[in-house]
């Protein structure tokens, strides 16, 4: 769902799972971009580290763990101010 098609600033919820050998954890942030920024590889510029490989839709870091299930739902402005009361931003 788009909120502001023609806005200059989009904003998402990203949701994705961290795999520690048999533990897995969702984590949550949230992110603001330019309506001219593909909000998906803002994400992976976010999550991926130097020597980190991306394979299909996972991406395996240099500390063994693995990221997966990476999901960004576009939310309204307002909701991404009371989000960020408590949820980090990757910007």
């Amino acid at each position: 769902m788009s909120f502001a098609s023609n806005a200059l600033t989009h904003y998402f919820f990203c949701e994705y799972t961290t795999v520690d050998g048999e533990s897995e954890y969702t984590q949550s942030n949230i992110m603001s971009c330019s309506h001219k920024e593909d909000p998906a590889e803002e994400m992976n510029t976010f999550l991926m580290q130097d020597g980190d490989e991306k394979d299909d839709d996972k991406i395996w870091k240099r500390d063994g763990t693995m990221v997966k299930q990476i999901s960004l739902k576009e939310i309204s402005k307002e909701h991404f101010d009371v989000l960020a009361i408590y949820v980090s931003n990757v910007n």
